[in-house]
């Protein structure tokens, strides 16, 4: 069948956009297949349900931002009650320890926060990949978050404890433990969503 015969012209092929010679419609087929696959391999690294997995995200995120804020006004040692210049200031403010847990305290509430935050942004987002580019952010800085915690919490100890060395640095090498278990989970996580 020629397009002469179903009444069409080679004018109104052009104008409608259509290319004159032989068609492969294999080749063409074999180019649609690769762009899909493109765009196929963002979805790997997010379940197929993103929103509820999202969702899960945010409630850990929001969690740290709750804890991490908790701890900030909470710190290890307390305030100083008796009166004078230092009377409200924190009680182990020369240390180091203590020091190290307000920055890494500080980190964990700054990453959380902006996670929540870009949660709420992509709430409203339609875009498949603008959201999983969104989401996938958000996981980073939750990860990060999480691991500023965990330092937060050691070097709180660590700086209420200073008094008892063995206990302290014993909490320590327990709470470093948690670093290369995340690692290697993580790790296996990336792995498997390659994998699938």
């Amino acid at each position: 069948m020629t397009p002469s015969s179903l009444g069409f012209n080679k004018r109104d092929l052009k104008s409608a956009g259509a290319t004159l010679g032989p068609r492969n419609v294999i080749t063409r087929d074999k180019d649609e297949m690769k762009m899909k696959e493109k765009y196929r391999v963002h979805e790997k690294f997010l379940p197929v349900d993103i929103k509820r997995t999202a969702d899960t995200w945010l409630i850990v995120a929001a969690l740290i931002a709750t804890v991490t804020f908790a701890a900030g006004f909470t710190v290890p040692g307390g305030y100083d009650g008796n009166g004078g210049p230092d009377q409200g200031m924190a009680v182990l403010t020369r240390k180091a320890a203590f020091k190290a847990f307000v920055i890494c305290d500080t980190i964990a509430m700054m990453f959380s926060a902006c996670a929540v935050f870009i949660h709420f942004i992509a709430a409203d987002d339609a875009n498949k990949h603008k959201l999983i580019k969104h989401y996938t952010s958000a996981y980073c800085l939750t990860i990060i978050a999480m691991g500023a915690m965990m330092v937060a919490f050691m070097t709180g100890l660590y700086t209420v404890l200073a008094h008892s060395p063995g206990l302290a640095i014993s909490l320590c090498i327990i709470s470093c433990s948690s670093f290369p278990i995340y690692y290697l989970l993580l790790k296996k996580a990336w792995r498997d969503s390659k994998t699938s």
